[in-house]
């Protein structure tokens, strides 16, 4: 059985200590809580459903649910949500059994889990991935008795599927090719234009395009400007209009 890490400040201790005292006043004394990370899904609100719902379910339940596509690593920050301080910082793994320890409470938890590439070196500007890009943001209630914390992942990122029926390849920036099976190419994305150099004063900026090679050698280029992307929906383009179908938007809460 593989040994478990536990993580911890010396301000919780302070923390602690201060409870401590109160308690032998009688009131009740929080108690720290052992715990493992691991995260899940939003239930709606997520990547839409649109006519080309059988074509993003499969992808999902093959790549998604079991996390084969989803980033390794997480950078996550609890603050206490009453005095808003930051109790806990960590950076892990998820594949890896580290776990945490903080007091009872309320805390509220952010963060992100992306792609690790070497290309992914810029903070305002995400480059594609074949791995969606998550973020953190909720609060959260540690009682004694748990022991262990599932948070709710978010998508920070849209996703292209298209039709590998009639496709060779589909380049993009750099004449990369996007990742397939054999029955869908796709591509996660944060942003719709890339900058040249890391160095703002002396960078251009472009948008992406897509280059489609199919089988029979003809090439369709896709220029995705001006077509409204929005993160945490997926785009399906359509062989048929030579288009994407757009998903409907949500209704409000």
């Amino acid at each position: 059985m593989k040994a478990i890490n536990f993580l911890s400040t010396a301000l919780l201790f302070t923390l602690l200590l201060g409870l401590s005292s109160c308690s032998k006043n009688g009131s009740y004394s929080p108690q720290e809580v052992d715990l493992t990370l691991d995260y899940t899904f939003i239930k709606n609100g997520s990547m839409t459903k649109s006519s080309s719902a059988d074509v993003y379910d499969n992808f999902y339940e093959k790549y998604i649910k079991t996390k084969i596509l989803t980033p390794k690593t997480y950078s996550l920050t609890f603050k206490n949500k009453e005095t808003k301080e930051t109790v806990l910082t960590i950076d892990g793994n998820w594949d890896k059994t580290v776990g945490i320890r903080l007091p009872e409470g309320s805390y509220v938890v952010s963060g992100i889990s992306q792609p690790l590439e070497k290309e992914l070196n810029y903070k305002e500007y995400k480059y594609p991935s074949d791995t969606v890009y998550l973020n953190f943001n909720e609060e959260i209630n540690i009682d004694k008795d748990m022991t262990k914390l599932v948070l709710t992942a978010k998508y920070d990122s849209f996703l292209l599927l298209f039709d590998a029926k009639n496709t060779e390849k589909i380049l993009m920036y750099n004449d990369k090719n996007l990742s397939s099976d054999s029955n869908i190419y796709w591509i996660f994305m944060r942003d719709k234009k890339f900058r040249t150099s890391s160095s703002t004063s002396h960078s251009s900026e472009y948008y992406y395009d897509l280059d489609l090679i199919r089988k029979n050698g003809d090439r369709a280029s896709i220029k995705i400007k001006d077509i409204p992307f929005e993160k945490g929906k997926y785009y399906y383009f359509n062989d048929a209009t030579n288009s994407f179908d757009i998903p409907k938007m949500e209704s409000g809460n």
